[in-house]
């Protein structure tokens, strides 16, 4: 979610300082490439946020830096990009909103596992995040792990544009999306903050949209839709004021923070899963 002051996690002796140095040049010297026309065609077709969007060079978890197509705390890889083009006719425009894809039963039982360069505080946050989606009555099951292979890794990356978190949605077979990447500056932050940064981004990698796309009314400063395709679940609310940890920038008309499921959220990941 786009915030408007943080950002970027910050990585003992002489050794290790300069190699983390050399590599915040090398992502200071990345520039974020412009979109193409497709690129954009494409965007819209999906719904995302235009406002700022780009093409960045992004550490994935193999270390290998690879081309995102990025919006705020949302990203598609580039080399997937056909996969993900859309029917843009399908869809509706209202209430609370999910991805094209959901997680399909095969992948339900999710492993997340939290990379070793976390913090403290934001291990501790992971777990409670992932502890509110297995207290829901619903068919999605999150496991966390600290080490090895799994569904969702959760680890800090250097990124540039302005947002705590990025992750993704599901693919088209039904795969949870893979990744949650944190800034550099996270671990300023409370474990309760943190872990509503964590329920927000495991909504998106299990398919939920932001509340309020049509204007980005939770984001001080924006008010920017993102797009016109959506795909919305019935029985959630109109209104893109209502509280919802899926808010864009999960701030209510009043400018208080909501960090945990509201129960709208909660009838949203009911009726998909």
């Amino acid at each position: 979610m786009k915030v408007s002051n943080v950002f970027f996690l910050p990585f003992l002796a002489f050794l290790i300082f300069n190699s983390c140095q050399q590599e915040d040049n090398i992502d200071q010297s990345l520039s974020r490439n412009l979109l193409t026309i497709e690129h954009i065609e494409f965007l819209e077709a999906l719904g995302i946020n235009l406002e700022g969007a780009a093409i960045e060079k992004m550490k994935d978890i193999d270390g290998i830096y690879r081309d995102y197509i990025v919006s705020h705390d949302l990203e598609i890889p580039v080399n997937e990009f056909n996969v993900w083009k859309k029917d843009k006719n399908s869809g509706d425009t209202a209430k609370q909103y999910r991805s094209r894809y959901i997680v399909a039963p095969a992948y339900r039982n999710i492993t997340v596992v939290a990379d070793g360069n976390l913090s403290a505080n934001q291990k501790e946050a992971l777990k409670l995040a992932i502890n509110e989606y297995n207290l829901l009555d619903i068919s999605l099951k999150m496991t966390l792990k600290n080490e090895g292979r799994g569904d969702i890794k959760v680890y800090s990356s250097h990124f540039i544009s302005s947002s705590e978190a990025v992750a993704g949605f599901p693919n088209w077979i039904g795969r949870p999306y893979n990744r949650i990447r944190t800034g550099r500056n996270l671990t300023n932050y409370s474990i309760d903050y943190l872990k509503g940064i964590f329920i927000h981004e495991l909504g998106h990698c299990v398919g939920l949209r932001h509340q309020d796309f049509k204007t980005r009314s939770s984001c001080i400063g924006s008010a920017d839709p993102e797009g016109e395709f959506i795909a919305y679940i019935e029985g959630t609310p109109v209104s893109d004021i209502e509280p919802s940890i899926m808010l864009a920038c999960m701030r209510t008309a009043n400018g208080s923070r909501v960090l945990d499921f509201t129960p709208s959220d909660i009838e949203a990941l009911k009726t998909l899963y």
